[in-house]
Order: C-alpha cells, then sequence, then structure tokens
C-alpha cells in the first residue's frame, strides 16, 4: 500500500472517530455527517488508481468541492468551532488527495 492510500485511510478513520465523538457529546446530526463521510471516503479508496473516463471532469468537480470544504474549515475555525472546523479541513485535503490519485484514460471533452 502507498503512502497516498494509508493517508487516505488515517484521515477517514479521523472522520469517523470526529463523527463517533460528536454524536457521544449530543450533536447526531453533524455526527452522522461525519461518519458517513469517512465511511464514503473509506469505499472510494479502494478504487483509486484504476482508469476510468471523463477523469478531467471528474477531477475538476472534486478539485472545487475540495476547496469549498477547505474555505468552510477555516471559516469555522476563524469563529471558534475547533472541532468542526478541523474536520471540515480533514474533508478538503482527502477531497485533494482524492483529486490528485484519479487517472484515467481520456477526458470527454478530448478530441478524438
Amino acid at each position: 500500500m502507498n503512502s497516498q492510500k494509508t493517508i487516505l485511510y488515517i484521515g477517514s478513520a479521523i472522520l469517523v472517530i470526529i463523527g463517533a465523538y460528536t454524536v457521544y457529546m449530543g450533536q447526531t446530526s453533524q455526527g452522522v455527517i461525519w461518519f458517513i463521510l469517512g465511511v464514503i471516503f473509506l469505499s472510494i479508496s479502494s478504487q483509486l488508481g484504476r482508469p476510468i473516463k471523463a477523469v478531467k471532469v471528474r477531477k475538476m468537480i472534486i478539485l472545487v468541492c475540495a476547496i469549498i470544504l477547505l474555505g468552510i474549515g477555516a471559516f469555522m475555525l476563524y469563529f471558534g468551532e475547533f472541532l468542526a472546523g478541523i474536520a471540515w479541513i480533514v474533508a478538503g485535503i482527502l477531497g485533494l488527495l482524492i483529486s490528485f490519485m484519479l487517472v484515467g484514460h481520456k477526458g470527454v471533452l478530448d478530441p478524438q
């Protein structure tokens, strides 16, 4: 297993732990979101490295979403929500990592 997948597994585990802790503290809806997000990243990690079609479009969409997640994390940290800010930033970093790990044959918009 390469280091990128190890980072992805560790980040997913952090999100699951933050989700469980948040549910334990009584914020059920926010905790469930982090738990589900961690499980989604774990399920995606097994498919990385396989060639897919339309990789350029998918990379761009994931990259934009990851930047938005990082922005939300910075905003939450600015307003003093430490746990939520860290969780958003971890999700954004995992999104960036997934965007850089996508490989494919050709993009949809590439000339034939």
